[in-house]
């Protein structure tokens, strides 16, 4: 695909759909966009907003004048295992990784200050996410992604094998999608504290056997446990005072 000098304008994650695209040029005269080994960015390359999902690289790079990665910049991409993010990298949008199946593990590095929710869903070879010991918003446990406070849980990666996990102490809230289609997951033990699940935040935790919530919780977002099929117990503390609607939809094995 190449981008002519009146193009100034694309939304989000346009070029995601297009799973065979291997490269994206941009006239040099265009005022907006650019671009460099068929990978779009803004004019300047502090944003990288395109990484063509066909692209045959199994290993990539980010510029070193990369602030910014957007929203679904990497989106559906099937061959990349290794993505390095160069220590100037700031923000990562929204489903920036969503649906790279063959990711196998990423470091966050120093620089990044924001991460947006649902990130790295189904990145199914994920299997464990770093954070460079000097971040000051993020770090790592266990491979899983939490804020530097020990109060946030971000994201467990898809592609982690165990077949329990122990949510650290301190943890007050699980973000929406955090364990999004974590398979092989049979059990959870959630901590005394914890007051909020997000939306979608067990999606399809299909190994999911029971759940023993905290007296603690207080919140439990839509579709938090959508079709956790095998599951069969749910103890409910008295404190909810909001449920999440189809929060337990096609969970067959409570009926």
């Amino acid at each position: 695909v190449s981008l002519h000098l009146t193009v100034t304008s694309i939304p989000e994650g346009f070029f995601s759909q297009f799973k065979k695209l291997q490269s994206i040029t941009v006239a040099e005269d265009n005022p907006a966009f650019s671009s460099s080994t068929g990978v779009l960015f803004d004019k300047g390359g502090e944003d990288l907003l395109a990484y063509p999902a066909g692209k045959k690289a199994t290993s990539y790079r980010v510029p070193n004048s990369v602030i910014s990665i957007g929203a679904l910049a990497f989106s559906s991409v099937n061959s990349l295992t290794e993505i390095i993010i160069s220590n100037h990298v700031k923000y990562i949008g929204k489903q920036a990784f969503a649906d790279c199946v063959k990711l196998k593990e990423l470091v966050i590095p120093d620089s990044v200050l924001y991460i947006e929710e649902d990130t790295f869903t189904n990145c199914i070879s994920l299997k464990s996410i770093a954070v460079s010991q000097g971040n000051p918003v993020y770090k790592a446990v266990n491979g899983v992604l939490i804020d530097a406070e020990k109060e946030v849980l971000h994201t467990y990666p898809n592609g982690k094998e165990d077949t329990s996990f122990v949510i650290p102490e301190g943890i007050k809230t699980i973000s929406a999608k955090a364990f999004w289609g974590c398979r092989s997951l049979s059990k959870i033990t959630f901590p005394e504290g914890l007051v909020s699940i997000g939306d979608q935040a067990f999606y399809e935790c299909m190994s999911l056997l029971e759940i023993m919530l905290p007296n603690s919780i207080v919140s439990i977002g839509h579709q938090s446990f959508y079709s956790c099929e095998q599951l069969t117990s749910i103890s409910f503390p008295s404190g909810i005072n909001d449920l999440g609607d189809m929060a337990f939809m096609g969970c067959s094995g409570l009926i």
